[in-house]
């Protein structure tokens, strides 16, 4: 089903509020982030590409599954000692079934890793893609095509247990939980008009 321009607007507002979160959590830890491209590019042609768009080639798909940020892990003299490249994801509801369309990142960024979101519980969960498709081969002796509901306490890991400079935050860290959590407030202030007749 193609989302409504109003569907995609909505989505795009409250996924750039937990992106902006996750964004500042991070740099507040100590790590340096980076929009990976031209964000404001891509995430206009993401939108494009989302709207319906039957364009399905490896490098529509690419670009439709382009991650957010690259992270990085610098020492005093600016060397850096890790890298990351995280997609971060916002989805409310129970921590047992949630959705997050993975097939296209088990393909084209599978060493990514995939940060969720979710108001109220833990709020941020982390897990490398190739570590989500791995337990995904041994539970289903494959790795599904189809959305499969993720168990996050299951699958996923606490975000400082991946970003480990979070661990040190303190109380900061809970400033970050309770912002990410208001987000829900923000959609429950702009629900989606119903259409005429309903």
């Amino acid at each position: 089903m193609t989302a409504s321009p109003l569907e995609i607007a909505r989505n795009r507002i409250l996924s750039n509020l937990a992106k902006e979160v996750v964004r500042r959590l991070l740099e507040s830890a100590g790590y340096h982030t980076h929009p990976l491209g031209r964000v404001s590019h891509i995430d206009t042609l993401k939108d494009r590409l989302y709207a319906g768009s039957p364009l399905d080639t490896p490098a529509a798909n690419r670009v439709r599954s382009t991650p957010d940020l690259v992270v990085t892990d610098e020492d005093d003299a600016g060397h850096i000692r890790d890298l990351k490249v995280i997609e971060i994801k916002f989805r409310e509801g129970a921590l047992n079934e949630v959705n997050l369309e993975l097939e296209k990142y088990f393909v084209h960024w599978p060493d990514a890793v995939l940060v969720c979101v979710v108001p109220g519980h833990e709020v941020f969960y982390a897990q490398y893609v190739d570590e989500i498709a791995k337990w995904l081969q041994q539970a289903y002796d494959m790795v599904p095509t189809e959305d499969v509901p993720m168990d996050l306490r299951i699958q996923f890991q606490r975000l400082p247990d991946l970003f480990p400079r979070v661990k040190r935050m303190g109380d900061k860290y809970d400033f970050y939980k309770k912002m990410a959590t208001a987000i829900r407030r923000y959609e429950d202030l702009a629900p989606l008009p119903q259409p005429r007749g309903h």
